[in-house]
């Protein structure tokens, strides 16, 4: 391994240290400093503002990687060249397939932005997708012919509105898959023709 590649591998291991941290100061509920996060992760302060010029910086890099598994199962999705209705289904499935740690993570989002960011980042990685997946729909004759983007809205309120509510009932494992399976079955009767 040449020196370059080395140094890019030893940097991917420091950053994913440092999101990690992170995620465990969200999941204590503790404060999230620059100081907490060298002490914590193991590594000297000036070593981390060589990576990250302040906590802004730090927290940036940690929602990209947070974000990533989404935006990232996104573009395979499109790139699957499959009839919109399976796309919507694997969009679905996806949702689902998030780690613990991104729900955490947003979470913790949800408790520290205002509703304008929230709404901002949700049109943005959610709902634009989503209304490209149901105007082709709509153009093949698979979902209700409803403009595009009230289906996406509704589609990533029923999701999201699944997740809260058994994130906050401290719901069991099963109960959140039933949830899921009636969600579904909602989706098919009310969205795909």
């Amino acid at each position: 391994m040449n020196l370059r590649k080395r140094k890019e591998v030893l940097d991917n291991l420091f950053k994913e240290r440092i999101v990690k941290t992170v995620i465990e100061l969200i999941k204590e509920n503790s404060s999230i400093t620059m100081d907490e996060v060298a002490k914590r992760s193991g590594v000297s302060k000036g070593s981390l503002y060589n990576y990250f010029e302040n906590k802004e910086s730090l927290m940036e890099y940690v929602h990209a990687e947070m974000v990533s598994p989404i935006t990232n199962g996104i573009e395979v999705i499109f790139k699957s060249g499959k009839k919109p209705s399976e796309m919507l289904l694997d969009l679905f499935e996806g949702f689902f397939d998030v780690s613990d740690e991104v729900c955490l993570y947003f979470g913790f989002l949800d408790a520290h932005r205002t509703v304008e960011e929230d709404a901002k980042e949700t049109h943005y990685l959610l709902i634009e997708p989503l209304a490209v997946i149901f105007r082709a729909g709509i153009e093949t004759g698979e979902f209700v012919n409803i403009d595009p983007y009230i289906l996406a809205n509704t589609f990533v309120g029923m999701v999201i509105g699944t997740f809260g509510s058994y994130g906050f009932r401290n719901a069991e494992k099963t109960d959140f898959l039933n949830a899921k399976e009636e969600m579904l079955k909602l989706i098919k009767r009310l969205i795909i023709t």
